[in-house]
């Protein structure tokens, strides 16, 4: 009686690894007819608890050189189930592309088999809805424990406001609510020539929400890490900028908010100054923060995330950069396929991406903006070259404010008085300026303020900032 011991690590498994089989050839035979007893056992080698066990494959074996004892998949619950599959097939250990043919036949990998179930589904809800090929989207593909897949699917309605929005998000609920399975089980009949019960398809109620809440994911691929090589190569940093028209308002990186200041060792400054990663406020009041960097060497691919709730930022807010470069020094000419996707978070499909077409020379790239306008917001393209990044973010903002000029030419400032003196009082210390701010106060107690902002604690419009700042 012979044994193979084999030791698989389901927790150091890429999250991407949906199914595991294990294939049973013959070495020194053309057949696995002449063998007896073939079977597999599996067992939790923590508490040495059997799992699964068969014992008797040869009433199934003929004249095949190859069999598919079992697999071990995941379904979209996490959970990894065992299955018997005694598959036999022709081949041998060091070719097994007949395994691999069989293993399509029988409808693996999972992904190319619910692919072309996800086009039936969305193409039937665009021609049911009569709408364009970009306007219905996949958001999500589910197999449960019960091998019942479920489609999630979103459809992007674009309006002036949410007055506009809302009307049309019911108008498309109660069509979807009308008659969509009939089309459904229509479309499927007329692609596969196969009829489904009704029973067997179930569409659940539509539900329309507003686009508030995304995450920024930044897609990247690497080349191969050498041995010999002194920096690590492989992954990018990226950071989110935001502006208030012309004024630095905050950025967030893999260190968080850095705390950008308007009042720094007794200097005021408007235009936002960026003294590095002080980490003690946040000017985006927590609406951004960074979700992590995961690295896959397999297929040398990496990926960082922002989750960014627009509803939250400030209502000064006016635009949102994206910001790549290379933490090694390297040149992102030799990384590969760099995309920024705007993904919905509450169903995780694909609001817009952008793609660096490109290959720059530089280390760094200001690559796309989210700019705010009266109907809601709007992502347009830059793909910059910059010398500045993580590292020195001095060259990005000397760029983007020079861009922030051209888009917002009047420039926002808060005024202790007229035009002729605002100048003069820019860069004056913390304490004279709040001197004349109370003077100016006193003086016109009993005229107009309209053209006036005191700077007394109970109405400072920047009290958020001014908290952290006075401690420098």
């Amino acid at each position: 009686m012979c044994k193979q011991m084999m030791q698989v690590r389901l927790d150091l498994l890429p999250e991407r690894v949906t199914d595991i089989f294990f294939v049973l050839a013959a070495t020194n035979s053309r057949e696995l007819g002449r063998f007896t007893q073939l079977g597999f056992r599996v067992v939790d080698s923590d508490i040495g608890a059997t799992l699964a066990v068969q014992e008797e494959h040869r009433s199934q074996l003929t004249f095949e050189a190859v069999v598919i004892m079992c697999a071990i998949y995941k379904l979209g619950d996490g959970y990894w189930r065992i299955g018997s599959m005694n598959v036999t097939c022709s081949g041998s250990p060091r070719d097994l592309k007949a395994a691999l043919s069989k293993l399509e036949q029988l409808g693996f990998p999972r992904k190319h088999e619910t692919s072309s179930q996800e086009h039936l589904v969305v193409e039937s809800v665009r021609r049911y809805l009569e709408l364009s090929r970009s306007a219905v989207k996949v958001a999500n593909v589910d197999i449960d424990g019960s091998n019942t897949m479920a489609i999630q699917y979103a459809i992007e309605v674009l309006a002036k406001d949410d007055a506009d929005a809302h009307p049309k998000g019911e108008e498309l609920q109660q069509k979807l609510s009308d008659g969509l399975q009939d089309a459904i089980l229509e479309e499927i009949f007329k692609f596969t020539n196969e009829k489904v019960k009704p029973d067997r398809l179930r569409v659940l109620p539509p539900i329309s929400k507003s686009l508030n809440h995304l995450f920024v994911e930044v897609r990247w691929e690497f080349g191969e890490v050498k041995r010999t090589d002194n920096k690590d190569h492989s992954y990018l940093d990226a950071a989110l900028i935001t502006f208030a028209k012309q004024s630095l308002q905050e950025i967030v990186d893999y260190r968080g908010p850095h705390g950008v200041r308007i009042v720094h060792n007794g200097v005021v400054d408007y235009n936002g100054m960026w003294i590095g990663p002080v980490g003690t406020s946040d000017a985006a009041d927590g609406a951004i923060k960074y979700g992590g960097l995961l690295l896959d060497e397999l297929p040398r691919s990496g990926k960082c995330s922002f989750e960014v709730h627009l509803d939250r930022l400030p209502p000064a807010t006016t635009d949102i950069y994206v910001i790549i470069s290379s933490p090694s020094g390297r040149e992102l000419s030799k990384y590969s396929n760099i995309v920024v996707a705007l993904v919905d978070a509450w169903k995780s499909h694909k609001v817009s991406t952008c793609l660096l077409k490109s290959k720059p020379a530089s280390q760094g790239v200001i690559f796309c903006r989210l700019s705010r306008t009266n109907h809601g917001w709007k992502m347009g393209a830059f793909r910059t070259p910059t010398s500045g990044g993580s590292h020195n973010f001095y060259p990005v903002i000397e760029s983007l404010r020079k861009i922030q000029s051209e888009s917002y030419p009047d420039k926002f400032e808060i005024s202790l008085g007229g035009h002729s003196t605002r100048s003069e009082r820019r860069l004056l210390p913390l304490q004279q300026l709040r001197a004349k701010g109370e003077k100016l106060q006193r003086q016109l107690s009993t005229g107009s303020m309209s053209s006036l902002i005191t700077w007394s604690p109970a109405r400072n419009p920047n009290s958020r900032r001014f908290g952290a700042a006075d401690t420098d």
